[in-house]
């Protein structure tokens, strides 16, 4: 699963979710779109593959309906796929199983 930089932002706003300030070896302040520019970046990005891992997460757990985490099985219905895919849709994440490239 992906999350554009803008959900990915959303969520790290929401949680509170601290971040290292540029420049300091031990200051962390929750992140704000505001202040993007004064946090560390990870390899050119504002999130490090970990925290994005932990947002899309924390997306899923905070819009946790029951049906998100139903197992996939490889026969699963073209329907079920369709219905899962907008759900995912609206809280702004995209599936990246190659599934979702068939349909």
């Amino acid at each position: 699963m992906t999350a554009t930089l803008e959900r990915l932002e959303d969520e790290a706003e929401r949680s509170g979710m601290k971040m290292g300030i540029a420049g300091s070896q031990r200051q962390y302040e929750p992140f704000t779109r505001s202040r993007a520019g004064e946090f560390v970046l990870k390899e050119g990005r504002t999130f490090s593959a970990l925290e994005r891992q932990r947002l899309i997460l924390s997306i899923l757990e905070a819009e946790h309906n029951g049906l998100l985490w139903r197992r996939y099985t490889p026969h699963f219905d073209v329907i079920a796929h369709v219905r899962r895919s907008a759900r995912l849709a609206a809280l702004g994440l995209t599936s990246t199983s190659s599934l979702s490239a068939a349909y």
